[in-house]
């Protein structure tokens, strides 16, 4: 299957929002077709070292075993792979057939196998490692100076500034996860996925609040994680809102932007409430339980503070 049929059949939003991740100096989106945008991205992964460079070691071995054998998205996913799957569908390194069959494109087949054969497994596990903790910040602050990233990064890791700013200038995977904007002439990255928030996150920039230090393991599991469950009140809600019969990732992304945010929850709240499968439900005790779990999520604008543990320093502030 190549990939430039395969784009056929994609929504032209979610093909360039891939493509615009991927591409540095893409184009704008009224003005490339699917298969330009298509051609671009097969010419940029022309080389191995930029296929190990924008995939982590368990991606590229799953490349490889999707070479080597039929699977089915069905079977990856029964196979705890959902993350790396979900990664290289993001990246077009693999494509989804109408049977499920998932499979590399024809059109990276050659340069795949080649990354696979030549890859440094010590090398890429390094960056790895520093990734976890970068793109794991990145998604709780969402907003930060690379020289704040890089005082917060040496609290976990012995990493020097020479190496530090050498990965944020050439490891594809980070560069696929985040941007930078210029505010007031100072350089921020922003965590790419939350592009739908720059305004609010630029407009709320706090020099008087310091970035909140989250344990190394919290960090890490927020990388591949939307909620941090060794804490008890978010494992509560998790388990009873999923004994309820609907689609859980419509809520659970309508809580995620919100934490994001710190927005008032009573639209959110609201928007629960009228989901049609739940209309004979009694929802108190979930929306209660849904509360105590926003409260102890960390937020980009509180700077990677929770609201609980925000309000307890304002407290003892006042």
């Amino acid at each position: 299957m190549k990939l430039k049929d395969e784009v056929k059949e994609m929504r032209k939003e979610w093909v360039h929002e891939g493509y615009t991740r991927i591409i540095k100096d893409f184009k704008d989106y009224d003005k490339i077709t699917r298969g330009q945008m298509v051609d671009e991205i097969v010419e940029y992964y022309h080389s191995f070292d930029v296929i190990s460079s924008m995939c982590t070691y368990n991606e590229l071995m799953l490349l490889k075993k999707i070479l080597n054998n039929k699977v089915t998205y069905k079977e990856l996913k029964k196979s705890k792979k959902e993350f790396e799957l979900h990664e290289l569908l993001r990246k077009f390194l693999i494509i989804d057939t109408i049977d499920e069959e998932v499979c590399v494109p024809e059109e990276l087949q050659d340069v795949v196998k080649l990354a696979i054969k030549e890859c440094d497994k010590y090398y890429m596990e390094v960056n790895d490692e520093i990734n976890d903790l970068l793109i794991g910040l990145m998604k709780i602050y969402g907003i930060i100076t690379p020289e704040d990233l890089l005082d917060i990064l040496q609290t976990y890791i012995d990493i020097s500034d020479e190496h530090f700013y050498f990965h944020l200038s050439t490891n594809e995977n980070f560069s696929f996860n985040t941007y930078h904007v210029y505010v007031n002439d100072i350089v921020y990255l922003i965590y790419e996925p939350y592009y739908i928030f720059e305004d609010i996150l630029v407009n709320n920039i706090n020099d008087e609040l310091d970035y909140k230090i989250r344990d190394e393991e919290e960090v890490i599991y927020l990388r591949k994680h939307d909620f941090y469950d060794k804490n008890k009140d978010i494992l509560k809600f998790l388990t009873e809102v999923k004994k309820l019969t609907f689609f859980h990732f419509t809520l659970f992304d309508a809580m995620l932007k919100c934490v994001v945010i710190n927005d008032d929850r009573k639209k959110l709240i609201q928007s629960f409430r009228n989901i049609p499968a739940l209309k004979n439900n009694n929802l108190d005790e979930v929306i209660e339980l849904m509360n105590k779990a926003m409260d102890n999520m960390p937020s980009s604008i509180l700077k990677g503070y929770t609201k609980k543990e925000y309000d307890m320093i304002k407290g003892n502030n006042e």
